[in-house]
């Protein structure tokens, strides 16, 4: 879904469905001065970061993200020491679950910033975050459609997984209109042999 503003009852919907531990929400749509208040969930803390303001018009709509984690799981916010390029949203947050270190984050990458900025966020994830837990997850929308084959963009986005190690788990189209069907929300962790079932909802 895009936007909690015209979304949040569908997704208040799939979270009493499916009881999740965890989830994250890229394109938000919030902005800093929008309560939390007005997306809480019975039972969740929402952690959020917001789009900021930009002298860029079209910047000004859409972006955004959050976390939501179930009351009872021991969460601390992981700030990151490098900046991955103005305009992309991150957020992410290390878990402690039966004893292990989780580590989740999530991103969005707009259209209009440069699909390189994928490299420092791959190394601050799967490099620095990796060595002070036991699992990174990376769940997010970088407005790459890995259904494609050609493109520049998902090239360079498949070489970044094999580089880092990585698997991208979801393989079946996230976002279907019409006239399109594209796989831009991705889903990648560090060692796959800890997820037992993926797919779309």
């Amino acid at each position: 879904m895009r936007s909690l503003n015209t979304g949040f009852a569908e997704m208040s919907a799939l979270v009493n469905d499916f009881d999740f531990d965890v989830f994250a929400v890229s394109e938000t749509w919030l902005h800093p001065g929008t309560p939390s208040d007005n997306y809480n969930i019975t039972g969740y803390t929402m952690l959020r970061c917001d789009r900021q303001a930009s002298p860029q018009p079209m910047d000004e709509v859409g972006g955004g993200v959050a976390i939501y984690i179930k009351d009872g799981i021991f969460h601390e916010r992981h700030t990151f020491v490098e900046n991955h390029g103005p305009g992309v949203e991150t957020l992410c947050v290390v878990l402690r679950v039966k004893g292990r270190r989780l580590g989740v984050c999530v991103a969005y990458r707009p259209p209009h910033v440069r699909y390189s900025c994928l490299a420092s966020m791959f190394y601050s994830l799967f490099v620095d975050l990796a060595v002070e837990v036991n699992s990174v997850i990376y769940l997010g929308d970088t407005n790459i459609d890995l259904i494609s084959k050609n493109s520049y963009e998902a090239i360079y986005l498949r070489r970044l997984l094999r580089q880092s190690n990585t698997i991208q788990l979801i393989n079946e189209p996230t976002r279907v209109t019409a006239t399109s069907a594209t796989l831009l929300d991705h889903i990648i962790v560090d060692k796959s042999t800890e997820v037992e079932r993926t797919g779309v909802i």
